[in-house]
């Protein structure tokens, strides 16, 4: 087993124990797909992100709200907000190893095989905060529309539901996406928001991913703007959809 600690910001380390390397099955199912997530462990850069484009959008929430994770993983996510005060925080993760690693972390994990179903045994408007990270691209297209239905039901007039997820409209995002053999669905701005607003929500924010602070993203940050620029005037010239979102995954925010 590798053992990798990370100082929080909060002072509290983090200790995540790598799962046993096995062979991976043929291909990839809901129940299976921690084979292909072995040797992603918490790391500073992806802690980095979550702090920089998700923990913003929930900061404003008080520390008693009602916040589930849908496919926390190994529970970076989940970790960084008990680390910032955050009490009421539930899990649902349909991968027993990693559904069983999150228990002895001390978190309320369900697990089950389908996250919709999940969401179809809780009241109505019984979330403050429902949180996707990389998850909906796993979905099915039908299955998606039906998590997202559903999410509208649980989820409080005055709560929100935030997706990460790879952007098939962004210059590289589909590289983002194609990588993973366990993707089902590509999503950008426009068929995320039509989704979310057929789905009930009245408001819908999408972003751009944010790069963390640093010397190196700063200067990434430059040619990002440089380079959008570019794709956004070639993509009037040549009479295509445009859209305004071009990181390679996007953060949507829905109320």
């Amino acid at each position: 087993h590798t053992t990798r600690k990370l100082q929080m910001s909060s002072g509290e380390i983090l200790t995540n124990r790598a799962l046993p390397v096995s062979n991976p099955p043929a291909g990839p199912t809901q129940s299976n797909y921690h084979h292909y997530y072995e040797a992603d462990e918490f790391d500073l850069r992806k802690v980095a992100y979550l702090k920089k484009n998700i923990l913003p959008l929930l900061s404003t929430l008080p520390k008693s709200a009602s916040i589930l994770e849908v496919g926390p993983g190994r529970g970076a996510l989940l970790t960084l907000l008990r680390s910032a005060g955050f009490t009421q925080l539930f899990a649902f993760e349909v991968c027993t190893p990693f559904a069983d690693a999150l228990a002895r972390q001390g978190f309320a994990v369900s697990t089950g095989p389908s996250a919709a179903e999940h969401l179809r045994s809780l009241p109505a408007n019984s979330l403050d905060a429902l949180v996707l990270v990389d998850v909906l691209e796993h979905f099915q297209l039908e299955d998606g529309l039906e998590f997202l239905r559903e999410s509208r039901r649980v989820v409080r007039p005055e709560g929100r539901l935030i997706i990460q997820t790879p952007n098939a409209s962004g210059v590289f995002g589909i590289n983002t996406f194609v990588a993973d053999p366990t993707h089902a669905t590509p999503w950008n701005e426009l068929r995320l928001t039509a989704a979310l607003r057929g789905s009930g929500f009245q408001t819908v924010h999408c972003h751009p991913m944010r790069l963390p602070p640093g010397i190196g993203n700063a200067a990434r940050e430059v040619f990002r703007r440089v380079l959008f620029f570019v794709v956004r005037v070639l993509t009037r010239i040549c009479g295509a959809t445009p859209v305004r979102v071009l990181t390679h995954n996007l953060v949507c925010e829905a109320q």
